[in-house]
């Protein structure tokens, strides 16, 4: 697929997500707050903050490299992934990008968190 296909793939994914399923995106990867069940990339705490995990940290941390060492975009907007509000952001770039791979491949990537729980967030949709 061409670069046209795969960023329209990744913007339906951010159309998925805004309709109504940005609550079940989240209980998936990172659990119930009231439960305490946790999802594929975290759980939430006693407070209700979320508590990523290693594998999202990670991910993360490679998300926002990728994005610091890119010149053609503005430092500003980088920083917009910084902090609470920039983990949810990067939440919906995950989701998104886990679409643009199904609808480009057919296939669903399964990450090692996701083997462990039995469960991915396109299975659930």
């Amino acid at each position: 697929a061409g670069l046209i296909e795969g960023v329209l793939a990744h913007e339906v994914g951010h159309h998925i997500e805004i309709h109504g399923l940005t609550p079940m995106v989240n209980k998936i990867f990172f659990g119930d707050p009231v439960t305490k069940e946790g999802g594929v990339y975290g759980k939430y705490n006693d407070e209700g903050e979320i508590v990523p995990n290693k594998e999202f940290s990670d991910l993360r941390d490679s998300y926002l490299k990728k994005l610091s060492d890119d010149d053609s975009i503005n430092p500003a907007d980088a920083d917009r992934y910084q902090g609470k509000e920039g983990q949810q952001l990067f939440v919906s770039e995950l989701f998104a990008e886990q679409v643009r791979d199904y609808l480009l491949t057919g296939k669903i990537k399964v990450t090692q968190s996701q083997k462990r729980l039995s469960v991915h967030p396109l299975r659930r949709c």
